[in-house]
């Protein structure tokens, strides 16, 4: 009798704790049908009160504005997107890799302010790089073009994937830099051995 008394109550909860989950759920995709109900509204429907649950008339301008070869392109947006964050990456690793692969391996003289500076980049603001740049993409004449961006991120994604990556080298067992010197690399081509390691 108690084992089906605690069978029923666990069945029971079983219940609660499915329905609370759908509820949740439907809190959560609300927002989502929300934004493609008002996607497909009119804009005197929009701003009716009260709201439409569903829109009246099926309205799908905005999606063919999006899609025409117009300032609006959607597409040519995600193109240009596209472009500026692969360039900003490549640049951003090619300075970054061997900027901190030396930081983590090597000694010399101001390290620590090197370091410093580094991480003084990221508590300034990005109003406070602005005007410089602008003025310094002036002068190089790539101003308003897609070089100007990928430079612009890449200056703020440098600092951070330096300190990042420089962790990341210092945690490296110095016996495999050795091992690659005996192979007879150098410190280029030792440093590639060690990456190739790694992956």
């Amino acid at each position: 009798m108690k084992f089906g008394l605690e069978k029923t109550f666990a069945g029971r909860k079983n219940v609660l704790m499915s329905v609370a989950a759908i509820l949740i759920l439907l809190m959560l995709l609300f927002p989502m049908y929300w934004m493609l109900n008002t996607s497909l509204k009119t804009e005197q429907e929009i701003f009716r009160i009260p709201p439409t649950i569903w829109p009246e008339i099926i309205n799908t301008k905005s999606y063919s504005a999006q899609l025409d070869m117009g300032d609006f392109n959607m597409f040519r947006s995600f193109g240009n997107s596209f472009m500026i964050a692969i360039g900003a990456m490549a640049i951003s690793v090619v300075l970054a890799v061997p900027a901190a692969y030396s930081i983590a391996k090597y000694r010399f003289k101001g390290k620590k302010a090197v370091l410093m500076s580094f991480l003084i980049t990221q508590m300034l603001p990005v109003s406070v790089l602005l005007a410089p740049m602008f003025i310094m993409f002036r002068n190089m004449n790539i101003y308003n073009t897609p070089l100007a961006a990928m430079l612009a991120d890449a200056t703020y994604g440098i600092p951070f994937s330096v300190l990042i990556l420089q962790n990341f080298f210092a945690a490296i067992p110095k016996e495999m830099e050795e091992a690659a010197h005996i192979d007879g690399c150098n410190r280029f081509t030792g440093w590639q051995h060690l990456s190739g390691g790694i992956r």
